[in-house]
């Protein structure tokens, strides 16, 4: 198994940055470190499986909060709507 470092690294790569896993196996292979993509679809799985509760609590708590922002769309692109107490406004 990875270290957290080399886990975060990975994880941040494909969610963050959408470096497919394939792609982030050759950057890998070419800095002389083979990590087949097989391994790292596993780490992924792994990471994402004991993760889980950390998503669903941070996911309830933005669902509970009054700080949630719905976006609308301008034509100058996008802006934010902030709730209020008593509804939603254009921020």
């Amino acid at each position: 198994m990875a270290g957290p470092g080399l886990l975060a690294h990975v994880l941040v790569s494909k969610f963050d940055d959408h470096l497919p896993l394939y792609r982030q196996a050759e950057i890998f292979a070419r800095m002389g470190a083979v990590i087949p993509d097989t391994t790292l679809v596993g780490w992924c799985g792994r990471a994402m499986k004991v993760l889980q509760p950390v998503a669903e609590k941070i996911e309830a708590e933005i669902m509970a909060s009054d700080l949630r922002a719905k976006p609308t769309i301008r034509r100058s692109g996008f802006s934010i709507a902030r709730a209020r107490p008593g509804g939603w406004a254009r921020a």
